[in-house]
């Protein structure tokens, strides 16, 4: 079956209600689920516009759906899901997005198949995969540019490992790096190795010989409690699965032209984002998050870290970090400056953000969004996202605004004066979840 069904593409001027200030420009790009469909909005604050599409995929859907029930027993679906759809859905996910030199924008999904392409000015939307239709392969979440030709960098992963590994075998997972023009032609296979998990980065560094890759498992080692009530009321029935912990996982250096793979244990629960420093092109920063998920939800197994690294010579080198008390689900951070300084700024679950100086990793500010109660330090929290509540993060072609985004709402973060205001309706079409990273368009260093 195809992999497209249908789309819709929509354009709106911003609502006469928002405030927005005059130096405030980015086209801040955010993508997610609408009622079982792809949603993408693309947020241009210099014109003052949304522009959206609309991706229909039932067919795509049900397809994967069969090869799910046709290889994995209901009692091995992963995150505890009761149907296959719902285990098709959570890889059916578009998690980044990056804009090619047409103006065509890429989102790598979390993780099936393809990868969409949207055209916004043609309202055409596509796809990148090895065929057009459902095969059993799993794309990279968040993929790169090569720096040299301009190519795009994915990897692919074995669907039926993956499978066999939920369905509780021991093996690693055949996973492959590869490079291939931007008109969807010729890929060129760059390396072969054995991972954990399906890769969630690819990362082309600022060395152009090098890519690293992150693995991003949010399945916990324990197997979740099972009932037909409210699995959360009692938990108590969560004491194994907290135990239990979560999985390992590794980061990859591949050296591009020899297909040389080093591979590093990481220090930290769930690593998923990768940035580089805009000072010390051989610095990296890895956000890990430190949760898992069942039953629908997303479960924090204690605090959150930001690790920082180092690639020399093809060596890669965890040197500090940052991890402090109260610090939540780091789903998403990003390096910009301002006025001269470099910093990072972080997302912190559920109402709060943190400002470090980068040179030293020591906090510089940390704002509040909103009042809400504490999370309690010990044992698991189970995370309910509200509408209000923002879980990624972005900054203004300057540097002086910082931008938070809920499923509903946009926060804006004067660096200057430090206030905070927030507007309400971007999402126009309702019933939004977003599930990908923002991405400022016009900020090149992405």
């Amino acid at each position: 079956m195809a992999i497209t069904d249908n789309a819709e593409f929509f354009e709106k001027n911003f609502p006469t209600d928002w405030t927005i200030p005059a130096d405030l420009t980015g086209r801040v790009f955010i993508a997610g689920l609408r009622e079982n469909k792809e949603c993408y909005y693309l947020v241009d604050f210099a014109q003052r516009t949304i522009k959206s599409c609309v991706v229909g995929i039932d067919n795509y859907i049900a397809t994967f759906s069969k090869y799910i029930e046709q290889n994995l027993s209901n009692s091995n679906f992963p995150y505890a899901c009761k149907s296959s759809t719902a285990v098709a859905f959570s890889f059916v996910q578009p998690h980044e997005g990056l804009e090619l030199a047409d103006g065509r924008v890429v989102v790598g999904m979390h993780n099936c198949s393809y990868a969409r392409e949207i055209d916004f000015s043609q309202q055409q939307v596509g796809h990148m995969s090895e065929q057009d239709a459902f095969i059993p392969r799993m794309m990279s979440a968040q993929n790169s540019l090569d720096r040299v030709n301009g190519e795009y960098l994915y990897t692919v992963t074995d669907m039926q490992q993956r499978l066999r590994v939920y369905g509780g075998e021991k093996l690693e997972l055949e996973t492959e790096l590869y490079s291939v023009d931007t008109a969807w032609n010729k890929p060129r296979k760059l390396a072969s190795l054995k991972t954990l998990e399906a890769i969630h980065e690819v990362k082309q560094t600022p060395d152009p010989d090098y890519v690293i890759l992150t693995e991003f498992c949010l399945t916990a080692q324990g197997s979740a409690p099972v009932l037909e009530e409210d699995p959360f009321a009692t938990y108590s029935l969560w004491r194994e699965y907290e135990l239990a912990g979560l999985q390992t996982n590794r980061i990859y250096l591949i050296e591009k032209n020899s297909g040389s793979v080093r591979a590093n244990e990481v220090d930290g629960k769930t690593p998923g984002h990768i940035e580089f420093s805009r000072a010390d092109p051989e610095r990296f920063y890895l956000s890990c998050h430190n949760l898992s998920k069942a039953h629908g939800k997303l479960i924090l197994h204690g605090e959150a870290k930001l690790l920082g690294g180092r690639i020399r010579k093809g060596e890669l080198q965890f040197s500090k970090h940052y991890h402090p008390k109260g610090l939540y689900r780091l789903t998403s951070h990003k390096l910009f400056s301002y006025k001269g300084e470099n910093y990072i700024v972080l997302s912190a679950y559920p109402n709060r953000f943190h400002i470090l100086l980068e040179s030293s990793l020591h906090l510089h500010r940390e704002e509040q969004l909103f009042n809400h109660e504490p999370i309690e330090a010990e044992g698991l929290h189970f995370c309910t996202l509200l509408g209000h509540m923002p879980i990624w993060i972005e900054t203004s072609d300057n540097g002086r605004y910082i931008l938070l985004f809920s499923n509903e709402l946009i926060y804006i973060y004067d660096m200057l004066s430090h206030s905070l205001n927030h507007v309400q309706g971007y999402s126009h079409h309702g019933l939004f979840i977003g599930t990908a990273h923002l991405t400022n368009f016009n900020d090149s260093h992405y």
